[in-house]
């Protein structure tokens, strides 16, 4: 079974799934929690966070399990255990027997990635499992089960489709804190953004302004030590950061900046590290704001991506060329590209090159 027409099924229903209809879920398929829960919510770096949390536990010789979302090449990126992919067999063989009550409880598709995950983990006996929230925090299915620990990595506009106002947006990933948890927060967070999580408790770590991936290793290296005593020894980016291939003898950069500030954070840190590219290519869904990239780059490339949400060409604010044809665009490059937006776009990059 093709994983990604397994889960048709589930993109259908697009609304939130309720928390205890998963939680009862999960119960009939007798999940038994045999591990500690790190939740991470976040507007941006997120990812990053978790993935270094990761690295810290691996580097410890800590059994965890690690959910993170989206993926780039392949579902199975989602779910990991001790770094290793749940495989398409351990993953159909749990999808199969989870299908028909997840329906019948009118499961999403993220929530179906979870049950699974959940049940992976608990099958496969690790210590820790590090959750990455979807969207949100208080009604994200991440936050089914209490979690033990919990850090918000950033505040910025994003999802206001889902999250009412800018406003709200502190308050609902706040939600994802309870009565036993010990939370942290970053010191630069603007102020105004640590009040909710302050009034439930959250400890305050002291992070030095640099750049997102520098702030974002030290927010999961002090929170790491605060959880186990330990260190994370060395950090290796995750793909899609910033990430530097070649390609036609020319280098291509990928960088998975999606949102407003994501983008900006993006651009400032390629200029701090004097990362050169001759031409730019860009994509966003049609829930983003693009209007900021402008500022950075005059006229650049743009793609109309083949997620779920695409924004039309006539929709966007930057203003650039459009790219009908992606494959023949990769193929034939004799530039160093810069390709910043939507993971949708950085997959379609990483599937031409690997080809």
């Amino acid at each position: 079974m093709h994983l990604p027409t397994f889960f048709e099924i589930f993109f259908k229903n697009k609304e939130k799934t309720n928390l205890n209809k998963i939680k009862e879920v999960l119960e009939n398929l007798g999940f038994t929690k045999n591990f500690k829960i790190i939740n991470v919510v976040g507007t941006n770096g997120k990812g990053s966070v978790s993935n270094y949390l990761n690295q810290g536990f691996i580097q410890n010789n800590i059994s965890v399990g690690l959910f993170t979302s989206p993926h780039l090449t392949k579902y199975n990126e989602r779910i990991l255990v001790n770094d290793k992919m749940i495989s398409d067999e351990e993953f159909i063989a749990i999808a199969q027997k989870a299908k028909d009550i997840c329906i019948e409880n009118k499961l999403n598709w993220f929530s179906m990635l979870y049950v699974i995950a959940m049940l992976h983990f608990s099958n496969s006996n690790v210590e820790y499992v590090i959750l990455e929230a979807g969207i949100g925090g208080e009604f994200d299915s991440t936050n089914t089960i209490d979690g033990e620990y919990g850090v918000v990595t950033s505040i910025s506009t994003d999802h206001l489709d889902f999250l009412k106002s800018r406003e709200h947006i502190p308050v609902d990933k706040s939600g994802i804190i309870n009565e036993g948890m010990k939370f942290f927060m970053p010191s630069i967070l603007d102020e105004k953004d640590k009040v909710p999580f302050r009034n439930k408790g959250a400890i305050e770590l002291e992070i030095i302004k640099s750049n997102y991936q520098d702030e974002n290793k030290s927010l999961a290296k002090q929170m790491f030590n605060q959880i186990t005593g330990k260190d994370i020894k060395e950090f290796k980016t995750p793909l899609g950061r910033t990430t530097v291939l070649k390609h036609n003898q020319v280098d291509i950069i990928i960088e998975v900046g999606h949102n407003e500030d994501g983008i900006k954070r993006s651009f400032e840190l390629l200029k701090q590290k004097d990362i050169k590219y001759e031409q730019v290519v860009f994509s966003a869904s049609k829930d983003k704001d693009d209007s900021i990239v402008n500022q950075y780059v005059d006229e650049p490339f743009i793609w109309v991506n083949k997620g779920p949400k695409p924004k039309p060409f006539n929709e966007y604010k930057t203003k650039g060329k459009e790219i009908k044809d992606l494959e023949a665009f990769i193929k034939t490059l004799d530039k160093s590209t810069l390709f910043i937006g939507s993971f949708y776009l950085i997959e379609e990059v990483l599937k031409w090159i690997e080809q």
